[in-house]
């Protein structure tokens, strides 16, 4: 069973072309997920893959490559929430982190006033803790990088 699975919103293309998480060169996600102290040591979009022996994982909302999520459609997002919700079922994780709030409320299908602990929500009799972050992506970030 995975710790943590942070939960993008859809994969961009130099995600797509790496074949890594936020491997996006304006992305912040790689130097704050060490600033928050849950990896010891800084990493880069390369190491994705080995943090699932450290029992955190990754996915998206929506599976589509786009440029910009703007370009995703009503469509995408019920049907990436429909199979992120078989996912977390199947994976029960002890909590998720959305990447951003909209990603969260795109998910639940309702709007949310603040940003941190939402709460748990039961998958397939499994409580899971659902927790929304700052999204790190450069072009919404409503925080600077020290």
């Amino acid at each position: 069973d995975l710790d943590l699975i942070f939960c993008g919103i859809n994969p961009g293309v130099e995600t797509a072309k790496q074949g890594h998480h936020y491997a996006g060169r304006t992305n912040h996600f790689w130097p704050l997920l060490h600033q928050s102290g849950l990896v010891p040591e800084p990493l880069t979009y390369r190491a994705d893959r080995s943090l699932l022996a450290h029992g955190i994982g990754f996915t998206n909302l929506c599976a589509r490559v786009t440029r910009s999520s703007s370009e995703l459609r009503a469509a995408d997002y019920r049907a990436g929430a429909a199979a992120l919700r078989r996912k977390i079922s199947a994976l029960r994780p002890r909590m998720v982190c959305f990447n951003g709030k909209g990603i969260y409320e795109k998910f639940v299908g309702r709007a949310i006033d603040n940003l941190g602990d939402q709460g748990p929500m039961l998958f397939a009799g499994h409580s899971v803790q659902m927790f929304v972050m700052p999204s790190t992506s450069a072009r919404v970030a409503n925080h600077q990088m020290a």
